[in-house]
């Protein structure tokens, strides 16, 4: 069966404070959806990433390799999770993107995994 990553983008700044009943909301919103893609059978997993200031960025270029803090590239969104999900096609997979809480005020970019040979 197919699968995909849901990658989640949205805006840091604009994420509620985690002491505050918004973030604990939000976190529940996730745990729910988390809990119906298991029962579906479609969840194989899904985790939050740390702030891009947490991020450390390598890139090789011939026999040098480059450290620097923070993202790969400056956006005005970040990818703060993902979910892995294995869908009998592509419209499912979509499908429950749009149900990830974070489509509502970001993006859920929905990208096919090839399969090795």
């Amino acid at each position: 069966m197919p699968r995909f990553a849901l990658l989640v983008y949205d805006d840091e700044t604009a994420t509620p404070d985690p002491a505050s009943p918004e973030w604990r909301a939000l976190w529940d919103a996730y745990v729910r959806l988390d809990e119906e893609a298991k029962a579906a059978g479609v969840l194989i997993d899904s985790q939050p990433f740390a702030p891009t200031s947490a991020a450390t960025t390598i890139r090789v270029r011939g026999a040098r390799t480059g450290q620097a803090a923070g993202p790969a590239e400056p956006t005005t969104t970040q990818l703060g999770g993902y979910y892995l999900v294995e869908c009998p096609d592509e419209a499912e997979a979509l499908a429950w993107a749009a149900r990830i809480p974070g489509a509502s005020t970001g993006a859920v970019e929905v990208r096919p995994i090839i399969e090795g040979p």
